[in-house]
């Protein structure tokens, strides 16, 4: 798996090198030197969550293109894509990934909080994240059910927040 997430940085930066493009506002050589890093310290270092959560990081930023690409040539280009709602789902349930940025700081450089004290903080900040992912989820299983799939050119679900907020309030007001 390591050397996955490395190859993987690799074969979509190359014609981006080619080229000489960013995607997303983000240089292609950002996620290789993240898959590096992330290689180098969970291969010395495997205890330590950092070289993980790099990994993590570089294959999701991988997969947000991938991801995005597929999306728009399947919802918006009216392409017919083989697993097309997976991808849709998973693209937008991962979304809170963005969260161990701030997570691998507070790690640094040893791999644990600062003090004990910051166990509550970090848990609060990682239930927020996973209710994110849920959010995204349902709202993904919303469009896919009441046919509203259309995406955006970078790839995300274009639902407005009335919709899905009507549908949510008009179900818990059938169920009281």
């Amino acid at each position: 798996m390591l050397g996955w997430a490395v190859v993987m940085s690799g074969v979509v930066t190359v014609p981006e090198l080619l080229d000489g493009h960013t995607v997303l506002g983000i240089g292609c050589l950002d996620r290789i030197y993240l898959a590096a890093v992330g290689l180098v310290v969970a291969w010395y270092r495997p205890r330590n969550p950092i070289g993980w959560l790099m990994l993590a990081l570089a294959v999701y930023v991988v997969f947000t293109i991938d991801g995005g690409l597929y999306n728009v040539l399947n919802y918006r280009l009216g392409d017919r894509l083989p697993l097309a709602p997976v991808v849709l789902l998973v693209y937008h349930a991962t979304t809170p990934m963005l969260a161990v940025i701030p997570l691998m700081i507070l790690l640094f450089p040893d791999g644990r909080l600062p003090s004990p004290r910051w166990r509550w903080a970090v848990g609060g900040y990682l239930t927020l994240a996973v209710a994110d992912a849920i959010v995204q989820a349902q709202m993904v299983g919303y469009a896919l059910t009441h046919h509203r799939t259309q995406v955006e050119t970078s790839g995300l679900l274009l639902l407005s927040n009335r919709q899905y907020a009507a549908q949510q309030i008009g179900q818990g007001r059938r169920t009281s």
